[in-house]
């Protein structure tokens, strides 16, 4: 038996959007285009190797002696920081192979790879702010350009003057982690650890770094009351999104090859992950 939404769980409708418009996008595209960098080329053969997706979200915390029982096996895992997770390892002396960002804004800069990786790969999505490309090249960091596939980044690229007509273009939902575990499968790997996958607030803190979901007090309706497992979690709208849109990823990717996901804290999405198996989804396993 397999289910896309745990019983008594109704999907959400909510409508999520790129934080910047498509002319900045497009900009952004454009100068990654000058820069002479490496297009990641999808692999249609799947490897043995596991991904260890290290995002920044609270659960992450307790799961610091687990990540690092896994970074002793190298010949078994592989280990992707994304955004604040690249450096959320380095914090706890444990290096990341990869790094990925998919933020088009400017505060990316400034919160998110700080700390120096002795031997990390850099997938940043062709979308991303001009002044990450900048500061990744100055520190001489070995940088690959991605895309990300959205209906208006695929209608330009068949304009005849686009920079980036017949690349490579990545599926998946409207987050980072999202992306990051679609980015993993065009790389080969089919068996996915996830940490720091909440998808709900932790009191009021949304990641490790301390950042806070604000106006909670002043505008009630920005977080949204979800039940899962019998379990009650705050989120806000981009969190319940990607609660929806991991369920959607995991049966898109299930069609086109057996995968396995299991995702390691107490959030939304861990329970996701549990109820699925509880109800007999193949695509998890705990």
């Amino acid at each position: 038996m397999t289910t896309a939404v745990p019983e008594g769980m109704a999907p959400l409708k909510i409508l999520a959007k790129c934080v910047a418009d498509f002319p900045t996008v497009k900009e952004h595209v454009k100068y990654c285009a000058t820069l002479g960098l490496k297009y990641f080329v999808p692999t249609v053969q799947a490897n043995d190797f596991e991904a260890v997706l290290v995002g920044s979200a609270p659960s992450v915390l307790k799961q610091v002696a687990s990540l690092r029982k896994k970074r002793k096996d190298k010949k078994r895992f592989v280990f992707f920081g994304i955004k604040g997770g690249h450096d959320f390892l380095l914090k706890n002396k444990i290096e990341p192979d990869f790094a990925l960002a998919v933020d088009p804004l400017p505060k990316i800069v400034n919160e998110n790879f700080l700390r120096d990786a002795k031997d990390c790969k850099y997938f940043i999505a062709s979308q991303c702010h001009p002044s990450l490309f900048d500061g990744l090249l100055e520190r001489e960091k070995e940088v690959i350009i991605w895309h990300l596939l959205t209906n208006q980044l695929m209608d330009w690229s068949k304009e005849e003057d686009c920079p980036i007509s017949n690349h490579y273009m990545i599926p998946g939902g409207s987050t980072s982690g999202l992306r990051g575990i679609c980015l993993a499968f065009a790389m080969g790997f089919r068996k996915f650890h996830l940490y720091g996958f909440d998808s709900c607030l932790q009191g009021n803190l949304r990641k490790v770094n301390g950042e806070i979901c604000k106006n909670t007090e002043e505008k009630p309706d920005a977080v949204i009351e979800l039940t899962a497992g019998g379990k009650k979690f705050m989120a806000d709208k981009a969190m319940a999104a990607q609660a929806n849109e991991f369920q959607e990823l995991l049966d898109n990717i299930r069609k086109s090859d057996s995968v396995k996901v299991k995702a390691y804290g107490d959030g939304l999405i861990q329970t996701i992950c549990r109820e699925r198996y509880r109800l007999g989804a193949g695509d998890v396993f705990v």
